[in-house]
């Protein structure tokens, strides 16, 4: 059979619907190539087939119900409706549009509602100021809605902190996968350097320094922060919250607090170091004790929100 002028037919096209949500707001056509399609891998952005699993010809499942996410039955319902209707399941996260949410895969919410939702918690209870990052995460929220790669610095602590809780070795690869597209992401930003993204480069150094696992990465990072406000102009920092944030010290004296690889046993680790460290190089003895800044990190929110934790008693 032959086609219109004689030449061969064409080729019969079908329409898919089943592209990556990142695609479909940029009105671009998905090749749907898993783990990650080739759009988002061209354009350096979060793609949520990394995150879904999505398989052709039907929808994206939800978070997986393992141990992993923690996901109960009724955080699976508030999530498939945030999802569904783009309303968050908290009051104080509705003051964004319900089209922030939209590319946003069920499992990329599940670690939102996470660490947000322990952040919320704590302020609630008046008890936000038992470690910086629970004071800080709405701010780096709202910069996350308009930057992918300080939404995957959010997704990859959410995850990380999960994983410490759960010991989840799926739960830590999803965070370190998030986590390798944040600092691709910060890579390209700081190539283009401007006042329109300055505040997302500061967010997504700060919390990947608080993920670094060791000394030499959080060096890195927080000098990479010093560089970038050096380089902002004053007007800059005076309309820029994460600047400030970082400028009064605040975050700068305590971002050498990171969760990766945290162990439950203080004590018998603090007399191991003390037994070690005789025989350790310097450069040995400060990846040691960055698990001691962990522990600071992460059971101060742990604590105060045990069920069988007496506040008053604090």
């Amino acid at each position: 059979m032959v086609g219109p002028g004689g030449g061969p037919p064409r080729k019969s096209h079908t329409k898919s619907r089943n592209g990556c949500k990142t695609c479909k707001r940029r009105h671009i056509r998905c090749d749907e190539t898993f783990p990650q399609c080739h759009n988002c891998t061209k354009h350096n952005c979060r793609c949520d087939y990394q995150d879904t699993g999505a398989t052709q010809g039907g929808s994206p499942p939800g978070p997986r119900r393992g141990p992993g996410l923690l996901i109960s039955p009724e955080i699976e319902i508030g999530i498939e409706n945030w999802h569904r209707t783009g309303v968050p399941p908290y009051p104080e996260l509705l003051q964004y549009p319900r089209s922030a949410w939209s590319g946003l895969s069920r499992t990329d919410l599940r670690l939102i509602h996470h660490i947000i939702g322990l952040s919320i918690d704590l302020h609630r209870r008046g008890l936000s100021g038992c470690t910086v990052w629970v004071q800080k995460m709405p701010n780096f929220l709202a910069v996350s809605l308009g930057s992918d790669f300080v939404m995957s610095s959010i997704l990859s602590f959410s995850a990380f902190h999960l994983a410490f809780l759960t010991r989840d070795q799926e739960t830590k690869q999803l965070a370190f996968r998030h986590k390798v597209t944040a600092l691709r992401g910060l890579q390209t930003a700081l190539g283009s350097f401007s006042k329109e993204n300055c505040d997302a480069i500061l967010a997504a150094s700060v919390l990947l320094s608080w993920q670094a696992t060791d000394h030499q990465s959080w060096a890195y990072l927080q000098n990479g922060i010093s560089s970038v406000l050096e380089s902002m102009h004053p007007y800059w920092k005076q309309e820029s919250d994460i600047a400030q944030l970082i400028e009064n010290q605040r975050a700068l004296n305590t971002t050498d607090l990171s969760m990766a690889g945290v162990r439950h046993a203080p004590i018998e680790f603090t007399q191991q170091f003390r037994d070690d460290l005789p025989n350790q190089t310097t450069e040995l003895s400060l990846d040691s004790i960055q698990t001691l800044p962990r522990w600071l990190f992460w059971l101060p929110p742990s604590m105060l929100r045990s069920s069988y934790l007496d506040i008053s008693a604090l």
